[in-house]
């Protein structure tokens, strides 16, 4: 008995060791050539162009000789696929240290930036188990680093380049110190702050300020040097019995303890926060002065001032996005994380104009299977995604059913009902033309034609959500509610015929809106 258990776990291990092989790894991006990455016109695929071969005796190791980069941003992509399940993955610059012409490769888009290639002609070597690469021969590249009293480590920051002559650091948090710039061990000394030229004597230093900075450039020619400051934004915490207490009662610590964070002063995120049946509200900068927000709904809603405190009714760990100019926040519970639809084809991809938190969000009771009615699609590429952002997201071979892959979905244009599983990736989409709705009657907009705003009304239960659409099927306005009449500022949309989705919780309908 023991011995067929053996042989079965055995045989599980190599099957799963084949499944999970990697069988082809090539190098994509602007960097080999214009338009380079996969689905653009000089890499349309679905075998990406610049293929590497595996080095003879290895299970691992691949390269490409002679090889001629054009500069600018590659990665390395196994399989043809972005994803690293099902087979996949890819890898970027390193998290930190130096990044070209060699470096550990960190692994798929939760963490992994591209790489900075400097146009030249390269022999390439990867590991696709360690990440390690290496781009030998093309020009001589210095190696610059920032180093002083101002870094951690003081030994220096490696800078990236995609040209030899310009070099940069992302994002950095320096403290408060000296810097000098080092090309190839050489000191360059400068005396400035924020932004000078190297002086090139070696007992010169710059006197940093502490802080946060979204970029620090140097050019290696010209001695030209900028410190960019990171904006400040204002904090924003979520307190109250329901997340812990409220300020100033006895216990409760001094700064606000569930703080969210950005990048924008916009939206704000918190994850994992522990959340117990009571009131809560976000509150700025640690103070009452300053605007804080309730909101009308939980776990869903839109920030109010003023008003009662947001009702958590479900205790548990959960995720909190929020946008401080929409106003739109979401709660989801950790074990439920959100997934939505975006894409040309659903409203747009997230960025610009096109509202975040995501507004095709999908609803789920137990985080693998998720639905989404009344999804109304224009012809065009699609994507799911999680938590809003695309460390997780999900593409597809083919519509309105078919396998999930790391390229964009091609949807065709209707009302469609959408059923998602998050563990496999598996969708079906089925148009809604047969299935039950409110009659419009139900609904009403009025003033129609409008000027300025548009008033909805349900006749009978609250409207929990409007959406409007454009003759495009693009998503221009979303408002949440909680109330039988939802106000919907028209001002600035454009002359002509708009279609508004009204949901209760049992239902959908459409309206025509007509803007003068």
């Amino acid at each position: 008995m023991k011995t067929k258990l053996f042989s079965f776990l055995m045989f599980l291990l190599a099957f799963t060791a084949t499944n999970a092989q990697i069988n082809s790894v090539a190098i994509v991006g602007e960097g080999v050539e214009a338009n380079g990455w996969p689905g653009q016109a000089n890499n349309p695929g679905p075998i990406d162009k610049h293929q590497l071969t595996k080095v003879v005796g290895t299970t691992d190791v691949w390269q490409i000789t002679n090889f001629k980069l054009v500069g600018g941003s590659v990665k390395f992509r196994a399989n043809n696929s972005w994803d690293a399940a099902p087979n996949g993955g890819n890898w970027g610059k390193p998290l930190t240290g130096s990044a070209f012409p060699i470096g550990v490769g960190a692994e798929n888009s939760g963490g992994s930036q591209n790489i900075p290639a400097v146009a030249g002609t390269y022999d390439i070597t990867f590991n696709s188990t360690t990440g390690n690469y290496n781009f030998s021969g093309g020009p001589a590249i210095a190696v610059v680093k920032l180093l002083g009293t101002a870094t951690t480590p003081a030994t220096g920051i490696t800078m990236d380049t995609a040209d030899g002559i310009t070099y940069t650091l992302g994002t950095t948090t320096l403290l408060a110190g000296n810097a000098q710039f080092s090309v190839d061990g050489v000191i360059v000394g400068a005396t400035a702050f924020p932004s000078g030229t190297a002086t090139g004597v070696p007992t010169d230093f710059i006197p940093v300020v502490a802080g946060k900075y979204t970029s620090v450039t140097f050019n290696k020619d010209s001695g030209a040097y900028t410190f960019v400051a990171a904006p400040v934004f204002n904090s924003l915490a979520i307190v109250g019995d329901g997340a812990g207490g409220w300020p100033g009662d006895p216990g409760v610590p001094n700064p606000d303890a569930n703080v969210l964070t950005t990048t924008d002063g916009i939206n704000y995120v918190i994850k994992n926060v522990a959340l117990t049946v009571g009131g809560i509200k976000f509150r700025q900068n640690n103070n009452w002065t300053d605007t804080n927000w309730t909101g009308n709904a939980f776990p869903i809603g839109v920030l109010q001032v003023p008003g009662g405190n947001i009702a958590v009714n479900t205790a548990g760990n959960y995720d909190c996005f929020v946008n401080v100019v929409s106003g739109v926040y979401r709660f989801s519970l950790v074990s439920q994380p959100p997934v939505s639809l975006v894409g040309p084809g659903a409203g747009g991809w997230p960025g610009g104009t096109t509202p975040y938190p995501d507004t095709n969000v999908m609803t789920t009771t137990d985080g693998e299977n998720y639905t989404l009615n009344n999804l109304v699609l224009t012809d065009g590429p699609i994507k799911f995604r999680q938590d809003y952002a695309w460390t997780t997201s999900w593409g597809g071979t083919a519509f309105p059913t078919g396998t999930p892959s790391g390229d964009n979905l091609s949807a065709t244009a209707g009302t469609w009902n959408v059923t998602f599983k998050r563990s496999t990736g598996a969708y079906t989409f089925t148009s809604s033309l047969g299935v039950n709705k409110f009659d419009a009657a139900s609904f009403k907009a009025y003033p129609n034609p409008t000027r300025s705003s548009w008033n909805i009304v349900s006749g009978n239960e609250d409207i929990t959500s409007v959406r409007v659409f454009d003759v495009l099927g693009k998503a221009v306005y979303t408002k949440f509610g909680a109330d039988k009449e939802v106000n919907v500022n028209a001002s600035e949309l454009s002359k002509g015929v708009y279609f508004a989705k009204v949901a209760t919780a049992n239902g959908e309908s459409t309206l025509k809106l007509v803007k003068e």
